[in-house]
């Protein structure tokens, strides 16, 4: 026979929750009260050290008689439907006899069989061969596999190990080569088929035995079936889930005063957590003239796709002594009605079958110990037996509905009863109890909030009953529940962590008229441990995230850099080659390549960019700036792609608009530039229009302009405009053939007029155009002030004479400065490193330094700083140092010239660029060596 198992259940912080009576008698207990109080260490034991996976342990506990058992725990993690940890439950069994049978074990032969009578389930010897055939079983082999021991030792068909099921059997040889080369005892859980066809769990446990030479000569052990337990176990877990569902019902059954719109909530949580059809309640009522019980329908859910049955008039006031007598009857006995409609009479089919009703199950609600009604679960799909579990959760929604009910006809009577208040109270799975605001003394405690504390506290004062302080808290709400006139102020919420309980709170606070006239307070507390963990584990999630994202930042500047070096070769050659005489035909060739290395840094800025604002690092400056010149420079750059294509490009400026404000000039013009490239690109025949107007300022010291760019062009249809500002995406396939374009320039857009304040909306018509449209706020800014990014005129300097120190790690790069440079008259000194450019200065003096950032040896940043300390000498000390750099990270340019370079340009490098800068550093030098001549 079985040993009885013992179950208990500890939440995550340790706290007991609940012990069965088969644990307290284990351990000399007559009830799980008794043990809780005497030795509430021997369940922590149990659970102590689970962590978050299964575990099976054995432990030598204390019995109450004074002597140590042996016992076998086996703790599972139960877990929320959101993943957290719920609670550890732990079967526990007596393994005091097996532990004596190990010890047995390892003395002689026929001390095991004086041992083996007295045991459950099956003992055994294996012999230490590679199959670990039985040579032999007692005789409980027939009650635990239905094979006798003859036929599983002598057999010619089959051994115990063919039992085994083919997934356990080279686990169960692995576990006992462990314990052979260890010398130690094993034990395992695994399932056999019997001989009836039915699997069965058992749990194995044996010990090597030596022979003389000090090898396992046999293996000797016993079997116990552990099927009860493992059923147990899975039907907690169910059970568990199910009652989590019954308990969230019953709790918006009672919090929500209005019933009506509670049941709405309350069928549609029950079908969706069970994966019912339809889930309704009908209500009886009876014929004033005949005395008949007629039934109609007055709530339901169904599944989408599943037909309403709400307003079908064949569920209104149906006879259920005529049409279903049966259910009367078995609804009135508190019994319910289950099945596959097909089983049913034939009056109830006429019913059911035309709602399209596969199995159902209905059960009673009773009010005030009469059916009132009855919940009902349809099946439409596909047929379904309906298990135990879901009938209780059907039965404890039914109570709680019952409960509701007869709250409403209470209150409607103005006649609630403390029956009726400690019924409802006390099926709510949170703590419920109501204190006198003067006194603190406690006039109430529902049955939860006595379970949590252990005791019922009626008339003690709260915060020494819930706190274990001598005076109030000093989160007290008594002060806030009453208003200047002492009248109620309605509910206070507040969070709080009990250290006696261990757990999390959110309370809800009340002042409410007690029985006897005098204000009291309610508070309603729910366990908040679980969302308190869920908070916690998403706060690191998101720390993990935004590592990631910096991580990301990173690998694309990383790849920019990549990229851009050997892009810097090619566009410097191909303007080297400008520079040489050209054939109409070359020059045309040439342009075109150098507009292709254009859009490919535009590209790469673009990803840039999106990938600074997705981690928040991309800064709005607030610089002053004139909206007239820039929307002239847009209009001069797009003009001559306009012209082109035979389209009318338009600027116009309301006059309204101030002349000189303060804002990101170069981020606007990005804006305006990509939605007027885009307007032109997608229109084959008519005009682009931008317009720019002023809108009311919401603060004093701003303006906020209105700006849109209207198009002729071939319009967005409807269904994909939800996918314009994604990034990476196009309107269609058939754009993304037709039209260039990697899809990030309107997300970028829409994220730029997010920083600075305003929003874009589209208007679009398939065949007629566009209009996209934004809105900008800026601040004031003085006269004269503003400026705006532009085309600067290239004067290529001259540099005759000029003794340029090149330190480029990359050899195409390196050429390509020689060339360029030397074009101009400089001469040009190439090292590749950041070292060898030291080396090089203090040797031989330099006009300019042309320094890369990123080299291998030491880098450009790092060589700079030597310089400026002084390191190669006081002569090279002041040597102007241009920074040229193709790593393209935000707030690069200021960590340059911080570090003492004096300018910036980025790769690839254009000529106009590289010229204007030295021209400048040039020009700087002139001058103060003139200021030093005075």
């Amino acid at each position: 026979m079985n040993a009885p198992v013992g179950f208990s259940m500890a939440a995550p912080g340790g706290g007991i929750l609940f012990a069965n009576p088969a644990l307290a008698r284990m351990f000399g207990y007559d009830t799980p009260e008794e043990l809780l109080a005497d030795a509430p260490q021997i369940i922590t034991s149990l659970h102590d050290g689970t962590g978050t996976s299964p575990t099976n342990r054995e432990l030598r506990l204390q019995h109450r008689d004074g002597s140590f058992i042996w016992v076998s725990g086996s703790t599972r993690i139960a877990y929320t439907p959101d993943g957290d940890i719920s609670h550890s439950q732990t079967f526990t069994a007596d393994i005091s006899e097996a532990k004596r049978m190990e010890a047995a074990l390892r003395a002689r032969e026929e001390s095991t069989s004086l041992l083996v009578g007295s045991l459950p389930g099956m003992a055994f010897r294996r012999r230490n061969d590679s199959d670990l055939s039985m040579d032999f079983v007692s005789e409980g082999c027939l009650g635990l596999t239905g094979y006798s021991s003859e036929e599983l030792l002598h057999g010619s068909r089959l051994s115990f190990n063919d039992l085994i099921l083919p997934e356990y059997r080279q686990k169960v040889r692995e576990n006992w080569n462990k314990g052979i080369q260890r010398r130690a005892p094993v034990q395992i859980e695994f399932e056999i088929m019997t001989a009836d066809g039915q699997p069965k769990w058992v749990w194995e446990v044996g010990i090597p035995v030596q022979a003389p030479g000090g090898e396992a000569e046999t293996l000797e052990g016993l079997i116990i079936d552990i099927t009860p337990r493992k059923f147990a176990e899975k039907n907690s877990l169910l059970r568990e889930k199910a009652l989590e569902l019954a308990a969230a019902t019953s709790l918006e059954l009672l919090l929500e005063p209005d019933l009506d719109q509670s049941m709405v909530r309350v069928l549609a949580c029950l079908g969706q957590g069970t994966d019912t059809d339809r889930v309704y309640v009908f209500r009886n009522h009876a014929n004033e003239e005949s005395g008949v019980v007629l039934t109609s329908q007055i709530y339901e859910w169904a599944r989408p796709g599943i037909p309403v049955q709400l307003d079908n008039p064949d569920l209104q006031n149906l006879p259920m002594n005529e049409i279903t007598p049966r259910w009367l009857k078995e609804l009135r006995d508190g019994r319910s009605i289950r099945g596959l409609v097909s089983d049913f009479p034939a009056a109830e089919r006429m019913i059911l079958e035309p709602q399209g009703i596969v199995s159902i199950l209905v059960v009673p609600i009773q009010l005030h110990g009469r059916l009132w009604g009855f919940l009902g679960f349809d099946s439409v799909r596909s047929p379904r037996c309906w298990t135990p579990i879901e009938e209780h959760v059907l039965n404890i929604v039914s109570a709680s509905l019952g409960a509701a009910i007869a709250r409403r006809q209470a209150q409607e009577e103005l006649g609630n009863t403390n029956r009726t208040l400690m019924t409802i109270l006390d099926s709510l799975p949170v703590n419920v109890y109501v204190a006198d605001l003067t006194t603190y003394r406690i006039l109430f405690m529902n049955r939860h909030i006595k379970e949590s504390f252990g005791r019922d506290c009626t008339g003690e004062l709260c915060h020494a009953a819930f706190n274990h302080e001598s005076t109030p808290c000093g989160h007290c709400t008594n002060s806030r529940l009453l208003d200047e006139h002492g009248r109620p102020a309605g509910v206070t919420a507040w969070e709080c962590f009990n250290s006696v309980t261990g757990k999390w709170y959110r309370n809800f606070d009340q002042a409410i008229p007690w029985i006897d006239g005098r204000l009291v307070r309610i508070e309603i507390a729910m366990d908040l441990s679980d969302r308190k963990q869920a908070e916690k584990e998403l706060l690191c999630a998101r720390d993990l995230a935004e590592a990631a994202n910096c991580a990301k930042s990173e690998f694309l500047a990383n790849m920019s850099h990549e990229l851009r070096t050997p892009l810097n070769g090619i566009m410097g050659m191909l303007q080297l080659l400008q520079l040489t005489e050209l054939t109409a035909v070359q020059e045309d060739y040439t342009d075109t390549a150098i507009l292709s290395c254009n859009r490919l840094v535009r590209l790469l800025t673009d990803i840039l960019d999106l990938s600074r604002i997705e981690a928040g690092k991309l800064t709005i400056q607030s610089t002053p700036m004139a909206l007239s010149e820039l929307l002239r420079q847009t209009s001069d750059l797009f003009l001559p792609i306009a012209r082109e294509k035979g389209l009318v490009l338009s600027f116009e400026l309301d006059p309204d608009v101030p002349e000189h404000v303060l804002g990101d000039a170069t981020r606007l013009q990005q804006v305006l530039s990509n939605m007027v490239g885009n307007a032109i690109k997608f229109t084959h025949a008519g005009a682009v229009t931008v317009e720019a107007s002023l809108l009311p300022a919401l603060q004093r010291g701003q303006s906020r302009v209105f700006f849109s760019v209207a198009d002729t062009g071939i319009g967005i249809p409807d269904d994909k405009l939800n996918n314009l500002f994604r990034p990476f995406s196009q309107i269609t396939e058939g754009y993304t053939r037709s039209y260039q374009g990697a899809g990030l320039g309107l997300s970028i857009c829409k994220r730029l007029v997010t920083f600075m304040g305003g929003n874009i909306s589209v208007v679009s018509e398939p065949g007629a155009g566009t209009t996209m449209s934004f809105s900008v706020t800026f601040g004031t800014a003085a006269p004269n002030t503003a400026s705006a990014p532009g085309r600067e005129t290239f004067f290529a300097p001259a540099l005759d004479g000029l003794k340029v120190l090149m330190a480029e790690d990359d050899h195409f790069s390196g050429i390509l400065g020689m060339k360029l440079l030397g074009a101009f008259g400089a001469t040009v000194r190439h090292v590749q490193n950041g070292q060898q450019a030291l080396e090089t200065l203090e040797n031989e003096a330099f006009d300019l330094v042309l320094m890369d950032v990123q080299m291998p040896v030491m880098d450009g940043v790092e060589a700079t700083r030597r310089i400026r300390l002084g390191e190669v000498g006081n002569a090279a000390k002041n040597t102007p140092i241009i920074a040229m750099t193709s790593y393209a990270m935000d707030g690069d340019r200021e960590k340059f010239l911080q570090a003492g370079m004096n300018a910036y340009v980025a790769k690839p490098v254009d000529i106009k660029d590289l010229m204007s800068a030295i021209s400048e550093m040039l020009s700087r030098k002139i001058s103060g060596a003139a200021q030093g001549s005075h």
